[in-house]
């Protein structure tokens, strides 16, 4: 199970924006475009990485990964607007959200969970605490959680 980024050729970024892995993944820096690109990766457990990814589809590949308690964030030293998140996790229950802000979790085991939600502008909901989650009761079969407000700490507005 990998994580691919491509780099396209307009308008220059990564794509996708997120990208969730499950640890021993590898994640592939695809560069799409007609010129080199640079690829600045620093993590806590991933190490830290700044390449020059040639044009016309060459890769840079971090391989088996590992766990990271927060988003890696991945930038550009030729294009500071160009920035990427990964998360790196040690089991299979994440998902990020599409377009319109719906996700889904399959195959997460029933019982008392606890679901950790972050966005990048804001972080984790509930601030620091809530980098361990919120209890959810997770019965049999589907479970729909409705729609779930983000919003700022109070110390950003």
């Amino acid at each position: 199970e990998n994580g691919t980024v491509t780099i396209p050729e307009k308008p220059i970024l990564f794509v996708p924006h997120v990208v969730g892995v499950r640890a021993g993944s590898d994640v592939v820096f695809r560069n799409a475009s007609t010129r080199p690109e640079n690829v600045k990766w620093s993590s806590t457990n991933n190490g830290q990485f700044s390449p020059l990814v040639p044009p016309s589809l060459h890769v840079f590949t971090i391989e088996n990964t590992k766990p990271e308690r927060v988003a890696i964030s991945v930038t550009s030293a030729i294009y500071p607007w160009m920035q990427a998140f990964v998360w790196v996790f040690d089991h299979p229950y994440f998902a990020v959200t599409d377009g319109d802000g719906n996700f889904e979790i399959k195959f997460a085991p029933r019982g008392n969970l606890r679901l950790a939600m972050w966005q990048e502008s804001m972080g984790f909901r509930n601030g620091r605490e809530g980098r361990w989650g919120e209890p959810i009761r997770a019965p049999g079969g589907r479970l729909d959680l409705g729609e779930i407000q983000l919003k700022p700490p109070a110390a950003n507005r």
